[in-house]
């Protein structure tokens, strides 16, 4: 890992801060279509925007705050449209967005760089009404397969979806209690960052923090103090602290490809559409452990967070970079009918986030 806490609560505040302004601009105008939504999106993460006067925590204070933790490290944002040739140009249809991470060696590590192909999809009212019930009706059944096609040949990490979905207050009041049940039990407080375990109920890390003063499980803490002193939250600061940001769930989240793969497809047929509902009984469930390319319904500050840890997220494949960098996959073929399959792999927008060394350069090493 580069980092733990602090630096991952900050980077976690930059992009909750993007999430919910582009959950604002789905939610008021719900006649934008996702292509629009992942250029605001794109937009607001570039350092060098001036989206960037829209948030009220922009990346500029992102990397005051990291610099103050005196890690030696701080981010970069860049966005850019790529230029196809006319030839090219009708066929790029696979994928909207490719974000390529880097990482500038450092004492601490070898440079890397690692990638993801997305293709985002927003969530569609029923009858001019959010509901569980509601489907992401732009799905579509050959984008997927080409999709798949290109995971299979390259790599399952490097290939997921975008769903832009809006807040709980905008579903019915009987559907948001679900709603929030359902997060809760995927939220699991602080200590899990977000992350969904399936079959662990809502409440029990509340009593667990509340009456054990022993809570060895990863990286979460005993109640008062951590190993160091550092006093922390009580459980009911963390049961506030839960219920305050879960009203601002569910937003973007992450689905794999084969996330997807597992919700839409029976038979050997794919369906055209998938349902809200379906992505919490699947991020629920224990469907997902294990599986190559899985990523359960992430929000998108927890799947970004782990991409630029160097965790499980992403792809070090070159064509995976290639085309997430709007560049056609190598080798090129030399079959004219293998060529033609090859076109429209090229992303059309791509986001480059590098992770930059602040340290002075020595001869150290410590990997």
């Amino acid at each position: 890992m580069i980092w733990g806490e602090p630096e991952a609560f900050y980077i976690r505040r930059f992009l909750d801060g993007v999430d919910k302004v582009v959950t604002d601009e789905m939610q008021k105008g719900r006649s934008i279509l996702e292509e629009n939504l992942t250029f605001v999106l794109a937009r607001l993460l570039d350092g060098e925007s001036t989206f960037q006067r829209i948030l009220e925590y922009p990346l500029k204070k992102l990397n005051m705050d990291l610099d103050a933790c005196g890690s030696g490290v701080q981010m970069s944002i860049e966005f850019e449209t790529n230029e196809h040739k006319k030839s090219f140009e009708s066929a790029v249809s696979h994928a909207d967005l490719g974000i390529v991470i880097r990482r500038e060696s450092s004492i601490f590590g070898p440079s890397y760089t690692k990638a993801i192909i997305v293709q985002s999809k927003k969530l569609y009212p029923l009858k001019d009404r959010y509901s569980l019930r509601s489907s992401y009706e732009a799905f579509d059944p050959d984008q997927f397969q080409n999709l798949k096609n290109v995971a299979s040949k390259y790599s399952r990490d490097g290939v997921c979806y975008f769903l832009y979905n809006p807040r709980i207050d905008a579903f019915s009041e009987e559907e948001a209690k679900i709603l929030r049940a359902l997060e809760s039990r995927m939220f699991c407080g602080s200590g899990w960052s977000g992350f969904p375990f399936p079959m662990w109920h809502p409440e029990f890390e509340y009593f667990i923090r509340k009456f054990w003063h022993r809570y060895p499980i990863w990286r979460c803490y005993p109640i008062g103090f951590s190993a160091s002193g550092q006093v922390l939250p009580t459980p009911d600061q963390l049961r506030e602290e839960r219920n305050k940001q879960l009203s601002s769930r569910p937003g973007l989240r992450v689905l794999g490809i084969t996330s997807i793969g597992s919700i839409v497809e029976s038979n050997k047929t794919v369906r055209k559409t998938f349902k809200l509902e379906e992505c919490y009984r699947y991020a629920l469930s224990s469907d997902w452990f294990g599986s190559s390319g899985a990523v359960p319904f992430l929000p998108l500050s927890s799947f970004i967070v782990d991409l630029v840890l160097g965790c499980s997220r992403g792809s070090s494949n070159e064509n995976i970079i290639r085309i997430a960098e709007g560049k056609e996959p190598v080798p090129p073929s030399k079959n004219e009918e293998e060529e033609e399959e090859t076109l429209g792999l090229a992303v059309r927008h791509t986001l480059k986030i590098t992770v930059r060394s602040t340290l002075p350069q020595m001869n150290m090493h410590f990997y």
